[in-house]
């Protein structure tokens, strides 16, 4: 009969060190999203945010000499921890030089509000050091307290 009850304590003092190292790790993973939470967008409603979302990339393009042929969005999709809703366009056409193409995404990269390239697809185009394609941008916003 002790040596079940040996066995127990050692279960849950194993048990206990692992509870002990989630909680230290829960105050550096609280302190990173505050300090990246402000770079997350915030949701006002799904129109307002997809029209910012496609308006934001339609002006970066233009700023760099991105021609867009056409761009749509798909439905949000709710992240599993709860904290926002990742938005999508899809760019189903676009062509520039590549140094121009190069720029865009550098500068989709360094954009606050964590803007990501999840699918990219580019081929020749018509002259020398144009290129055309296709590319999926996402970001991640914050959802309003109680939704």
């Amino acid at each position: 009969k002790c040596r079940t009850w040996d066995m127990e304590i050692k279960d849950m003092a194993a048990s206990l060190d692992i509870n002990r190292q989630v909680l230290q790790a829960q105050d550096g993973v609280t302190r990173e999203y505050a300090r990246i939470s402000d770079e997350l967008g915030n949701i006002s409603s799904k129109d307002e945010a997809i029209a910012g979302l496609r308006g934001e990339i339609d002006d970066l393009a233009r700023r760099v000499g991105i021609t867009i042929q056409s761009m749509e969005h798909k439905e949000p999709i709710r992240k599993e921890m709860g904290y926002g809703e990742e938005y999508s366009v899809v760019i189903g056409g676009f062509e520039s030089d590549t140094k121009c193409l190069l720029t865009f995404l550098y500068e989709l990269q360094q954009s606050p509000g964590m803007l990501r390239v999840n699918k990219l697809l580019v081929s020749p185009g018509a002259s020398k050091g144009a290129v055309k394609g296709a590319m999926s941008i996402t970001k991640v916003m914050k959802t309003p307290a109680g939704k």
